[in-house]
């Protein structure tokens, strides 16, 4: 029989961190820029949060996608003339400014609020860029330019462009000034359970630990990122009325569409994704199949409370609200042939199932 060791060992007092050179650790941890706020004796490379890798690896998925970037340049090269003046919202690691500055730009103006904007100033500096950008640590709100653009170009996803760019069109962009993206275009289609990489809300509905945890079923019904496979569709995939981006975007979309079933399987919801267009041109198509990153570029899936069977021939009729806000509202109401299935949104469920 083995003998236990039951020698206690005493355990050191806490001791909190000091960090000298950057202040406190909330400090560390709260900046939410490299500009690092109006205080002027605040570091410049103050990093917003600990787990800094995880922002550098969003932009190793984006700087090494080709497809992403032949469609960003070729607008870029579209619209931007010799001497013109640019403006860059979202510039991360500055990769679309330096596009500009190679088509003809006089002069970037690239803004980014994290602080990964002093290794893209540094990155300029390298390439022979540093006298034709201007980098700026800080939010484009918030930020007031001596001389407004001829152009502005972004690429800032669905939800920071409806927030950040009519701002910036309205404030940055000199009247009748080009920019991209003039319109996102949703796209939806019924899927499969088995194409559901993230089954939260089926999660929620079981036990675990002994416990009935099925209150938290409402925080689940929430839209999530991930990718498609379209064999996984039990439908035609279905456009929406685009979303154009000017100055006076609305806060409110409403969009309704009927879906014939074409295939047998176990409906979970609908599977979602975006389109980025500037005028009649689609510069990313995220339609699956596509070559894009998928790690970076995919969709978003709006849940089903309750799973149905489905079969060919079977109508399902579609209504969708978005509102816009910081922290955005989407609604999504699903009938199949004249029953509601659900008519939940991503704050709990707007009415019980029936």
């Amino acid at each position: 029989m083995t003998k236990q060791n039951n020698t206690k060992t005493k355990k050191k007092p806490y001791q909190k961190p000091q960090l000298k050179k950057w202040g406190s650790l909330k400090d560390l941890t709260q900046s939410m820029s490299a500009s690092g706020g109006p205080d002027p004796t605040t570091p410049g490379t103050k990093m917003m949060c600990l787990s800094v890798p995880a922002e550098i690896e969003e932009h190793r998925l984006l700087v090494g996608d080709p497809v992403s970037n032949r469609g960003l340049r070729d607008q870029i090269e579209a619209i931007v003339e010799p001497g013109d003046r640019v403006v860059d919202i979202g510039a991360g690691t500055g990769i679309l400014s330096f596009f500009a500055v190679e088509a003809g730009a006089g002069h970037v103006d690239a803004i980014e609020m994290r602080p990964i904007v002093n290794l893209a100033r540094a990155a300029a500096d390298q390439n022979g860029f540093g006298d034709k950008i201007t980098f700026h640590g800080a939010d484009s709100e918030n930020l007031e330019l001596a001389q407004k653009a001829d152009v502005l170009i972004s690429n800032l996803g669905f939800l920071n462009t409806l927030l950040s760019l009519p701002d910036a069109i309205e404030r940055l962009l000199k009247p009748g000034g080009k920019y991209f993206p003039t319109a996102i275009q949703l796209e939806f289609a019924p899927i499969d359970v088995k194409g559901v990489q993230t089954p939260s809300i089926q999660f929620w509905k079981q036990e675990h630990h002994g416990y009935d945890l099925s209150a938290f079923m409402s925080m689940a019904q929430h839209p999530y990122y991930q990718t498609f496979e379209p064999e996984t569709f039990l439908g035609d995939t279905l456009a929406v009325e685009p979303v154009e981006i000017t100055a006076n975007l609305p806060d409110y979309f409403e969009w309704s569409f009927t879906s014939k079933i074409t295939k047998s399987g176990t409906l979970a919801g609908l599977a979602g994704y975006y389109n980025y267009f500037r005028d009649d041109v689609c510069y990313i198509n995220q339609t699956p199949p596509n070559a894009l990153e998928r790690s970076i570029w995919g969709g978003f899936v709006l849940p089903l409370v309750s799973q149905v069977e489905v079969k060919p021939g079977d109508v399902m009729n579609v209504s969708l609200e978005f509102r816009l806000a910081d922290n955005a509202v989407w609604r999504w109401k699903i009938e199949l042939n004249g029953k509601v299935l659900g008519d939940h949104s991503n704050i709990g469920s707007v009415w019980p199932v029936s």
